[in-house]
């Protein structure tokens, strides 16, 4: 014979007892040796028979009502024979009084807002019991039973196992309860992309170490739900729309939405589920005139090609938006370089002191004059040194120089300061070959060496004087004016590195910048009339690093 089983049903807070005992209809004392079966039978007999007439000996197989003064006992009975169930689970009795512990989430004047939990072992939230009306009250849930020992009215009890409730004079109401001010549980956002270009997204919350998707929460019973809404509103802030469950952005507004969402601390996933890292650095590696682009995320080191979004092992990258106008370029042109805004801000300068024949100390600052200016010939790139006049520029440029002893160099000067750039240069490069080019009988042009000379000598023998590794203007603002047969002439100066010197370059006019700085990169600023036309703020963007 099949064993008998004591099925709990609750209906409208009432507590009935189905027997089920396999296929058959009648249930005969004599089958039930074990003591536990035999008493409890004989009560709900008794219990059955007081509603409805039936034979001593057998009892029909329908719902049996147990009155609320005699639940206790009847489930006290039922669990000792570990055959008791509730929604498809055994179910063990308790019948020592379960604690009941509030927790408050909003205070008013009129009384609080609470929900509640049963203490028994763990905490048993009020939304996952069933309440039996009886003395003392009955909760079943979870493959658990038991009475309830507390003083709080049935009535607010039974609220609060449909969800939170609000319980007017709450202090009065649950006095000498155990009562907790309510602790938000903590939520992280985190969203998944659902395509290679990131434009695509699912929106999740974070509790624990557990993720829900935003649109499937119901079945949570603790929830930060103010949070989980500050999470939709900021995507739908940053340019995001609502598609189905998931969310949408344009092209134009997707990496920055990106960017900011993991700046903000958002835990952000591809489409592998693997962390999208935002770029720590950008490495540029120059070879011939053009220069490879690397990107560097922590330890991972990637080229960049075609997508703003880096596929790695074990993660992806997120480029900086500034290079997005360099996507899909294996190699960089010179002239494109100005894009990389901040580079050389960011690059750490290979600090560099002069060499053993610089007979002369530098301050840190000049130091700091002397790496840059070191930074840009490695590069092959062109500047404008815009100390204010009295903090050293020349002594800045000779250390430089120290290093160049094998190479031909150009400085030109005004003619009244050609005498002081010889008794410089003769007092700190002592060792270096130096030819002064002035005057009426200045002679052939060496072949090597450090050659002086005036922006005169300049506009009537640009041709003549050959390529340089380093050429310098000092007070370049005689090349201001792009048109003049002088700046046209500075143009020609064939050389790797060019230098310009000047107090003040960045407080002169748009085109007077763009003249000098023409001479230092040629093709960075463009042609001159689209460099007048672009804004402040890109021009700075281009010409920054350089000065």
């Amino acid at each position: 014979m099949k064993e008998l089983v004591y099925r709990i049903q609750v209906e409208e807070r009432k507590l009935f007892f189905k027997l089920d005992c396999g296929i058959k209809k009648n249930i005969y004392f004599s089958d039930f040796k074990k003591s536990q079966d035999k008493e409890l039978l004989e009560k709900l007999v008794s219990i059955q028979r007081r509603e409805k007439s039936g034979s001593l000996d057998t009892l029909t197989f329908n719902l049996i009502e147990i009155p609320p003064k005699e639940i206790e006992e009847i489930l006290l009975l039922a669990s000792r024979t570990k055959r008791l169930e509730f929604q498809k689970k055994r179910v063990h009795f308790d019948p020592k009084g379960a604690k009941v512990l509030f927790e408050v989430i909003e205070r008013t004047l009129k009384g609080a807002s609470c929900s509640a939990f049963i203490k028994e072992g763990d905490l048993i939230p009020f939304e996952k019991c069933v309440l039996v009306q009886a003395k003392p009250l009955i909760f079943l849930g979870d493959g658990l039973a038991g009475s309830l020992d507390t003083e709080v009215s049935s009535k607010h009890l039974f609220a609060l196992s449909k969800g939170e409730a609000f319980i007017r004079h709450f202090d009065e109401e649950v006095e000498g309860e155990e009562v907790v001010e309510c602790t938000q549980p903590k939520v992280r956002p985190l969203v998944v992309l659902k395509d290679e270009m990131g434009l695509n997204l699912d929106l999740w919350a974070e509790y624990s170490s557990s993720k829900f998707l935003i649109s499937d929460l119901s079945h949570l019973e603790r929830r930060n739900k103010e949070e989980e809404r500050g999470f939709e509103r900021d995507l739908l802030e940053l340019g995001y729309k609502r598609l189905g469950d998931s969310y949408t952005i344009s092209m134009e507004e997707g990496m920055d939405a990106l960017r900011l969402l993991i700046e903000l601390g958002w835990k952000v996933l591809d489409r592998r589920e693997m962390p999208i890292l935002l770029q720590t650095n950008t490495e540029v590696i120059l070879q011939e005139d053009e220069y490879q682009l690397f990107a560097e995320f922590g330890e991972e080191k990637v080229l960049v090609k075609g997508n703003m979004l880096l596929q790695m092992e074990g993660s992806t990258g997120l480029l900086d938006g500034k290079l997005k106008a360099l996507l899909g370029k294996s190699k960089i042109k010179r002239e494109e370089f100005a894009l990389l805004d901040g580079f050389i801000e960011r690059e750490p300068f290979q600090e560099m002191v002069p060499s053993p024949l610089f007979e002369g100390k530098l301050f840190p600052y000049q130091e700091k004059g002397l790496s840059w200016l070191w930074f840009l010939y490695q590069n092959r790139w062109g500047g404008i040194l815009a100390d204010e006049m009295g903090l050293g520029k020349t002594i800045q440029v000779l250390a430089f120089l120290s290093h160049l002893k094998e190479h031909r160099i150009l400085i030109v000067a005004p003619v009244f300061l050609l005498a002081n750039w010889r008794r410089e240069i003769e007092k700190f490069l002592p060792g270096f070959l130096l030819t002064t080019y002035a005057g009426a009988l200045r002679g052939e042009v060496p072949e090597n060496g450090i050659l002086l000379t005036s922006y005169g000598i300049l506009l009537r023998e640009s041709e003549k004087l050959g390529s340089f590794e380093v050429a310098i203007l000092d007070e370049s603002s005689k090349i201001k004016n792009a048109s003049s047969r002088t700046a046209k002439a500075a143009y020609l100066i064939k050389a790797k590195c060019r230098i310009n010197l000047n107090a003040t370059p960045v407080e002169n006019r748009l085109d007077e910048i763009w003249s000098q700085m023409h001479f230092a990169n040629p093709n960075l600023v463009g042609e001159r009339t689209g460099f007048l036309r672009e804004s402040v703020n890109l021009i700075k963007r281009k010409i920054g690093p350089f000065l």
